[in-house]
């Protein structure tokens, strides 16, 4: 069966000029991936639905949606062009990227800081702090979590997918056991952000 498989795959490469046997793999890495992500996000909104009120879960999602729109004011094409390097042997890029991205996440920290002014002045200090914790932490977040550009280059996907199989969770556990201690919306984005910035570090070092 599996010999059939790769005859199969040769032949339709051989139309489409395209590595199929890459593309096979790499897909099922990246829908395992999928699925976990799916996974975990449905089961965080569920225990913080039940744990929330509507008025604190709306306050919380909105510091996240703000969080991930602040998340494109960095150097966004270092990823690829890292992947692209990587995949042609340079395997040395990664620390490099992470330390110029470090600088252009910058405009993250800013950008939230000028926000948590906004809402200091409107009498509004838990949203002030919150922006304050995104600004603080954003751009460690997306600078760490460019170890993915680096497996995806090393086509090293079933590492890549191990490693945030083992990542994803702990966010998650932070999460929860806030919202169970102290279920209030600056406690969990001190907890998201704090508890996504560490374990993206821990990985980028194990990588």
């Amino acid at each position: 069966m599996k010999q059939t498989i790769h005859l199969l795959l040769q032949r339709i490469q051989k139309h489409t000029k395209t590595d199929m046997r890459y593309l096979a793999h790499g897909g099922f890495w990246l829908a395992t991936w999928y699925i976990i992500q799916i996974a975990s996000g449905t089961i965080a909104t569920i225990v913080l639905a039940n744990l929330l009120t509507k008025e604190d879960m709306g306050v919380y999602q909105f510091v996240l949606t703000v969080a991930g729109i602040l998340s494109t004011f960095t150097l966004s094409g270092i990823g690829v062009a890292m992947t692209r390097g990587v995949a042609k042997g340079n395997d040395g890029l990664l620390r490099g990227a992470v330390r110029i991205k470090l600088k252009w996440s910058l405009a993250i920290t800013l950008s939230a800081g000028i926000i948590a002014l906004y809402y200091f002045y409107m009498d509004n200090s838990m949203l002030g702090l919150s922006f304050l914790i995104v600004g603080a932490f954003s751009p460690f977040i997306e600078s760490f979590k460019m170890y993915e550009n680096f497996l995806n280059g090393k086509e090293a996907f079933k590492e890549g997918v191990t490693l945030g199989a083992w990542r994803k969770p702990l966010p998650l556990i932070a999460t929860i056991i806030t919202a169970l201690i102290y279920p209030e919306p600056l406690a969990l984005v001190a907890a998201y952000f704090v508890s996504n910035a560490l374990s993206f570090f821990l990985v980028y070092r194990s990588v």
